[in-house]
């Protein structure tokens, strides 16, 4: 890389520390991945996610996903090393965008037309699998953050041959307010999200009016958003951002437990005896 794309990048060699220096070092090409190369170029992202290791907080944050988005056209070339069955099925169900920064196209994203749900933040995968497997007639769209939970989650669909499944590794809030267009979800679940319970942490919370109209955005018309917790003070959160946008939402009953898998959040909260806090709302 030219040192012209350090600055474009954002990061100096001159006046960063060193780890700073590490991955502008990581970043020049190797000669054993040359501009344009077709090869996985797995080495040089090794070297960048080791560079990148220990930075934490918002920065760490930002240069994670800048990483990702740097590196992901590195890594839609799979090694060439024969995969079995169960590895390639888990490959399709792992679904990489060609493109971060414009929105996504998700007639292609699944083998077969039909309307599309998404699980706003997996986990592991529990209530995925179940509301995957008892409606093969839907296809599902989950967004997960962590790296790890998304790998386990697309072999654990494989491995029951699902494949209305597309699961994408990405904020949740960059993907509903950036990538997914107008109308293409028709029912939105958002099963426990993180709480942030301190008054300093409460503007990390996910359910904030311009998320709501984001989402608003991508139903389709008469799309329904489900919501559960079992943090009441997160809960009451809710109820007023809800009252915010009144004009584009309207509440509805809960459907049918039997037919509504839980989580594995919601399994443990109950075993503890937790109280569970649910909300269906309707695109107005």
């Amino acid at each position: 890389m030219p040192a012209a794309g350090f600055y474009a990048t954002g990061l100096n060699p001159q006046r960063g520390g060193a780890r700073v220096r590490k991955i502008c070092a990581a970043l020049a090409l190797r000669p054993d991945c040359p501009e344009g190369s077709d090869t996985t170029c797995l080495s040089r992202d090794a070297s960048l996610r080791r560079a990148a290791g220990g930075i934490s907080g918002f920065l760490g944050e930002c240069l994670d996903l800048w990483l990702e988005s740097l590196c992901m056209g590195l890594m839609t070339h799979r090694p060439t090393r024969p995969l079995d069955w169960l590895s390639q099925a888990a490959q399709r169900i792992e679904w990489i965008p060609e493109n971060y920064f414009a929105r996504l196209d998700l007639a292609h994203a699944f083998p077969h037309p039909a309307p599309i749900e998404m699980d706003v933040g997996c986990g592991e995968g529990a209530f995925l699998l179940a509301i995957a497997a008892a409606n093969p007639q839907r296809n599902y769209l989950a967004l997960e953050r962590m790296l790890g939970r998304v790998h386990t989650v697309a072999r654990s669909l494989a491995k029951a041959r699902l494949d209305n499944v597309r699961i994408v590794r990405i904020d949740s809030r960059y993907a509903i307010e950036h990538l997914l267009p107008p109308f293409s979800i028709e029912v939105a679940h958002i099963l426990f999200p993180d709480p942030w319970p301190k008054r300093a942490h409460h503007a990390r919370r996910l359910i904030q009016e311009p998320f709501m109209r984001a989402l608003h955005r991508v139903l389709a018309p008469a799309g329904e958003v489900r919501i559960k917790t079992d943090d009441l003070p997160y809960f009451r959160w809710m109820e007023k951002t809800f009252a915010g946008i009144s004009n584009l939402f309207a509440y509805a009953d809960w459907p049918s437990e039997e037919s509504y898998p839980i989580t594995d959040f919601e399994e443990k909260f109950t075993n503890q005896g937790l109280p569970i806090y649910r909300v269906r709302l309707r695109k107005t």
